[in-house]
């Protein structure tokens, strides 16, 4: 989940409430998103490096979301304390726990796209940012599923 997160952008939250009908293999995107009016509902590639993650998980469930916590009886929804307990286990094993938190994978995912020379209007994109720059919000017109893709492949 963490690896997802780093190639998504996705704020845990967000990531926590991926339904399977928002995840479109075929095209390589998923779509989800809270807090702004920029992040609602928007549509993010899915980056090479995480398409057997999303799979698996995807075939995993039974039910309507992409995660559920299988620890229990039945499954039941990934909430965000449980995320972040496991967040904070995997840093725990790895001696890392004092110096990252949850939220980590996405200022991860915005510093490695700079890192790769992601346009900024497409970072923007699929991190859920406003875009203010006036050329880019009223006079650029894209196919934004393939200029996306095209974008998130430069992280490496």
């Amino acid at each position: 989940m963490i690896l997802i997160n780093i190639y998504s952008g996705l704020r845990p939250e967000e990531l926590l409430q991926l339904k399977k009908e928002n995840i479109d293999l075929f095209h390589m995107t998923m779509t989800g998103g809270m807090k702004t009016d920029a992040g609602f509902n928007r549509t993010i590639p899915i980056h090479p490096k995480i398409v057997g993650l999303i799979e698996y998980y995807y075939k995993k469930s039974d039910g309507e979301l992409l995660f559920y916590d299988y620890d229990k009886t039945t499954p039941a929804a990934m909430t965000y304390d449980k995320y972040r307990g496991r967040f904070k286990k995997i840093l725990t094993r790895h001696g890392l726990d004092k110096l990252y938190r949850p939220s980590c994978p996405r200022h991860t995912f915005s510093t490695r796209a700079k890192d790769a020379h992601m346009d900024d209007f497409a970072r923007k994109k699929i991190m859920g940012h406003e875009i203010t720059d006036v050329t880019d919000k009223h006079y650029t017109h894209l196919d934004l599923n393939d200029y996306l893709m095209s974008e998130i492949c430069k992280i490496g």
